[in-house]
């Protein structure tokens, strides 16, 4: 997608807006209630029953976060996989839409959409956008008719007899049992063809479901791509008090603004996230060794500090104006960039 034109994404959160007849109370109190929801100590949403205001409130004020999380982890896997193109896509999970929307901004080579969701306020909300934005496109979307309650049925991922080039599983393990997770991983890998990415909140809860996922998916003969550039145990398993999480930066549309009320003046908003990407085959994306950067760069008198993981675990890196071309080369890079070793 070109720069210059208007994200699928954008255009998805103009027509919900549309498409919504609720007031800013009513989606201000919504919102409200699901914020205090997941800020409880309940970790599953299914204590939360979701009416039609709280859909409305979590498209909107929601939403975007998690497709600024979607879109970063993309950049992150275009940056490994610069020649990845998907033909088809299967998002777990898929609530709004989110992963399914900013996948189409990246990849337009994207054919056959395919979506499993067990709430029906949100598959209704996935319905009415196909309806209204994708009617005339030629994309072949599919709803994955599986219930959580029965996990025999979860065998029913790879009825259609086909695998997907790009699977998405994204804020759907923090509501799931153990054993459940161990499920929905298992399946999942067995229908990916090329890429499995799982995203969770940047949270410490978010990302202990993260990494047990990765040892789970390791377990399971998956290759991983990233953040880790190792596979390697996870050397935040024993730090105190330490995760891996990374963050994503948005703007905030007005009626975004407006839901969230005094708590969102500004017209930006930072959402952090922890995410995974693995592939059932090696794809040895990494032709030098590198390492990543897990936290925000510290800007020095004279030098930069970056904490870096790699397969030998964290560390600290500084790096100086002596250091030349190398220091230039550290004012470029970010929390979450690639740091190669020289």
């Amino acid at each position: 997608m070109k720069e210059t034109e208007t994200s699928i994404v954008e255009q998805v959160q103009g027509l919900i807006e549309n498409l919504c007849n609720d007031s800013d109370a009513q989606l201000e109190k919504g919102y409200e209630e699901i914020s205090l929801h997941y800020r409880s100590s309940s970790t599953s949403s299914s204590s939360l029953k979701f009416s039609p205001s709280h859909i409305w409130a979590y498209a909107l004020a929601r939403m975007p976060a998690t497709c600024g999380v979607a879109t970063s982890i993309l950049k992150r896997l275009i940056e490994i996989q610069p020649d990845f193109s998907p033909d088809s896509l299967l998002d777990l999970g898929s609530g709004p839409g989110s992963m399914i929307w900013s996948s189409l901004d990246e990849f337009s080579s994207l054919k056959k959409i395919a979506y499993w969701e067990a709430h029906p306020l949100f598959k209704n909300l996935v319905t009415s956008v196909r309806e209204a934005f994708f009617a005339q496109s030629k994309l072949d979307f599919e709803e994955i008719g599986v219930t959580l309650e029965d996990s025999s049925q979860w065998t029913q991922f790879h009825a259609a007899k086909t695998q997907f080039d790009m699977v998405w599983a994204s804020y759907v393990l923090g509501e799931l049992s153990d054993s459940d997770q161990r499920l929905l991983l298992d399946r999942a890998l067995m229908v990916t063809r090329g890429i499995l990415v799982l995203s969770e909140p940047g949270t410490p809860e978010g990302f202990k479901n993260i990494r047990q996922a990765r040892s789970l998916l390791l377990e399971s003969g998956a290759h991983i791509l990233a953040p880790c550039t190792h596979a390697q145990g996870c050397p935040m398993e024993t730090s105190s008090g330490d995760w891996c999480h990374f963050p994503a930066l948005l703007e905030r549309r007005d009626i975004h603004r407006r839901i969230k009320n005094k708590a969102s003046s500004l017209p930006w908003e930072v959402e952090k996230y922890a995410y995974l990407i693995v592939s059932p085959r090696e794809l040895a994306p990494y032709v030098i060794e590198t390492t990543r950067i897990i936290k925000n760069p510290l800007r020095r008198k004279g030098h930069r500090i970056l904490d870096i993981c790699s397969s030998s675990g964290e560390e600290r890196v500084v790096v100086s104006k002596k250091n030349g071309g190398l220091y230039k080369k550290s004012l470029k890079k970010n929390w979450g960039d690639i740091w190669e070793i020289e």
